[in-house]
């Protein structure tokens, strides 16, 4: 999967910046981190005697861990603990079965941290897909099959963390999503931590809490075509703002009156047309039509059914045995004008001769059989005999006439 393409849709389908703070340079000291938790889900309690852990990874020390509890208001400290720049630190806690987790900035200790946790809710109507882009990555003609990569920008904008459910066939409450016919090499990647990757229907799901805030999930596949033209129908089971479709240039089409076109767009050198959808932003289904799609050539149509195991196994030994048909019948049809080309008139009991040496030998042959069987007269024998080895040598040019 192309990550920095991924980086690049993201930037251009969303507003969000994001800000990576510095991290100066100091020596190692002895610090107290401090920190409140707090519930930002409304009319809810602060949580008292909430396990939090702080993680600390580092270079040389590996994964070190510290643990405390939460007092009156939420409040929690570490004491003394080492702050070194390298490593890095992160507060830990699970509540009500969902992980949180909060990176900690250096300078460490400077003043307490807010560490905000949140109830649940089973709805998953919090959730609304802002963007949801389907990129054809390339199309490769002499495999007649297409890359593409779909990416979702999904917000959660109550607050409440979802919290999927799977209870029974009829009742799957989590994110789902389609995919084409005949898909393979899926590729699933989401910011979206501890999600599973579930197979449902046509398509897959994500299992996994959903927190408050923005969240990105992108996916690749591949799928065949065998015209010059390819359907993929979307089912749309969240909310969706908006649905785009990007596809290189001189690689094919979208056809039908649900989408208008936004222009071209730049991607890493590859220019890209835009289409989006005039549709509802809630309807179910959405078909795609891709048309113009490249064809391969004769060429490279012979050499993929070459390399297909059905040719090799199956077509090869069929045009094998009809060319061994074909072969055998135009000998046939040789042998045929040749022997139609030899005329033989008997005169006499002497047949007409040509200057062919088998046929001269052949005759000569019958010229015995007809004087043995006393049909010819010692006279006429020798000289049509003498006359037809004389015809044979000169063929020959190294026979001897007797």
């Amino acid at each position: 999967m192309n990550y920095k393409l991924i980086t690049l849709l993201f930037m251009l389908f969303s507003l969000h910046i994001f800000a990576f703070p510095t991290t100066p340079a100091h020596s190692q000291e002895l610090v107290t981190i401090k920190g409140n938790l707090i519930n930002q889900s409304p009319n809810s309690d602060i949580p008292v005697e909430q396990t939090v852990f702080l993680q600390i990874v580092g270079g040389d020390t590996g994964v070190m861990q510290y643990q405390t509890n939460s007092g009156r208001n939420g409040y929690f400290e570490f004491p003394n603990i080492p702050s070194v720049p390298s490593d890095s630190y992160s507060l830990i806690t699970n509540y009500m079965d969902i992980e949180y987790s909060l990176p900690l900035n250096h300078p460490l200790g400077e003043r307490p941290v807010t560490f905000e946790i949140y109830n649940t809710t089973q709805n998953i109507d919090v959730l609304n897909i802002d963007s949801h882009t389907l990129l054809i990555h390339a199309v490769d003609p002499v495999n007649l099959s297409i890359s593409a990569m779909e990416i979702i920008l999904l917000t959660n904008n109550d607050k409440l963390t979802f919290q999927p459910l799977i209870d029974g066939p009829e009742n799957m409450n989590f994110l789902r999503f389609s995919l084409v016919q005949e898909w393979s090499s899926l590729e699933v990647q989401s910011d979206l931590p501890n999600a599973q990757i579930i197979n449902v229907g046509s398509g897959f799901g994500l299992y996994g809490a959903i927190k408050p805030g923005f969240h990105q999930i992108a996916f690749s596949y591949q799928f065949p075509y065998d015209k010059d033209n390819s359907t993929i129908s979307h089912s749309f089971l969240q909310k969706t703002s908006k649905f785009r479709v990007l596809i290189p240039e001189n690689s094919g089409l979208i056809s039908g009156s649900a989408y208008e076109s936004l222009g071209v767009v730049d991607l890493e050198g590859t220019v890209y047309n835009v289409w989006e959808t005039q549709e509802p932003a809630n309807s179910i289904t959405l078909t795609t039509h891709l048309t113009e799609l490249p064809q391969p050539s004769l060429w490279e149509t012979l050499l993929r059914k070459a390399n297909t195991t059905n040719f090799t196994t199956i077509w090869f030994p069929i045009l094998f045995a009809i060319s061994l048909v074909g072969l055998l019948a135009f000998a046939i049809f040789y042998k045929s004008r040749i022997m139609n080309s030899i005329k033989p008139d008997i005169s006499g009991n002497i047949p007409v001769l040509t200057d062919r040496s088998y046929e001269l030998q052949e005759a000569i042959s019958g010229l015995d059989a007809a004087f043995n069987d006393g049909n010819m007269d010692q006279s006429t024998y020798i000289k049509e005999r003498k006359l037809l080895k004389t015809k044979l040598s000169a063929d020959l040019g190294n026979i001897k006439c007797e």
